[in-house]
């Protein structure tokens, strides 16, 4: 182990400690991993690397599963090294709400945002997400306490605005749909955004508005130099026109096609607004060859 030998050499030297700890860690030796972290926490004279090491030696504690007094102990000590820093807030709100404890968990994770600015980076993975991870710990115990608008609000702001990996997106539209709060949202085109489009395709400038959430018909217009006539098969339908992929191109470029949808509801509302019809009826049971013929879409599906 190359750590090792640099720590036979200098064994009171922290960051040494610290980086010997973490090889250990990245093994799998969670408790050889603890030794040489307290050891860092002991021998450093630099503030952010103490805060470091007590950070580590809590998680090291988490996942033996041992002594969750001390764990909790370990985080806030880190804390009292500095105050300014958001990563053992952030550790600190997320044990609170694994006991259920929602107005600490609160209370903690707005701590920490107060202070989000002063992450400084460290040495070691000390497991902390980011920013967006505190606005989450906020969300999350603000609904438990009661406060559950500011819940949705937060989960569908970082939803929108945040750049979010896959754990913390699929946990935000996991929690609204326990929550009932909206999870997709429109992405709008207007003509005041014509400058935007990648490919001024034909008559894109007749374009007012566009209906699909994520530019979807804009795309396919682009794909296709907005041809006119053309054909379509819609799965899934929804609603008529508020998030819907081809009430565009019926509308503004005479498209031709149908619709299948497994909502009576918006089924019934779909076929009182558009000229192309909506089917009530499961896609994965559908004939699709017989339907073709019915609406004369010939062999070419654009």
């Amino acid at each position: 182990m190359s750590k090792y030998n640099d720590f036979i050499q200098d064994p009171y030297n922290a960051e040494i400690n610290l980086l010997l700890g973490e090889q250990y860690y990245q093994e799998g030796y969670k408790a050889g991993a603890l030794t040489y972290f307290l050891r860092c926490a002991e021998y450093a004279t630099d503030h952010n690397l103490t805060y470091e090491a007590l950070l580590k030696v809590a998680i090291c504690l988490k996942e033996v599963k041992e002594r969750p007094h001390s764990t909790r102990g370990a985080m806030l000590n880190a804390v009292t090294h500095d105050t300014r820093r958001p990563e053992a807030y952030y550790h600190l709100s997320y044990d609170h709400q694994e006991k259920q404890e929602w107005q600490e968990s609160y209370t903690v994770a707005v701590q920490g945002l107060n202070t989000s600015e002063h992450n400084t980076g460290t040495i070691t993975d000390i497991d902390y997400p980011g920013e967006h991870a505190l606005w989450f710990q906020k969300a999350v115990a603000a609904w438990w306490i009661g406060r559950c608008d500011e819940a949705r609000l937060i989960l569908q702001d970082l939803l929108k605005h945040w750049t979010l990996g896959d754990m913390f997106t699929d946990a935000c539209h996991s929690n609204l749909a326990n929550i009932g709060g909206e999870r997709f949202f429109k992405i709008p085109y207007t003509s005041d955004q014509h400058y935007n489009l990648r490919y001024d395709f034909k008559d894109s400038r007749k374009i007012q508005k566009n209906y699909s959430q994520t530019l979807q018909d804009i795309f396919v217009l682009s794909m296709l130099d907005g041809k006119e006539d053309g054909t379509y098969i819609e799965i899934g339908s929804a609603g008529p026109f508020l998030g819907n992929n081809t009430a565009l191109l019926e509308t503004q470029f005479n498209w031709k096609g149908f619709s299948l949808d497994i909502d009576p509801n918006e089924v019934e509302e779909f076929n009182k607004s558009r000229k192309n019809k909506c089917i009530l009826q499961d896609a994965t049971k559908a004939d699709f060859n017989t339907l073709i013929q019915e609406h004369n879409l010939g062999e070419t599906i654009d």
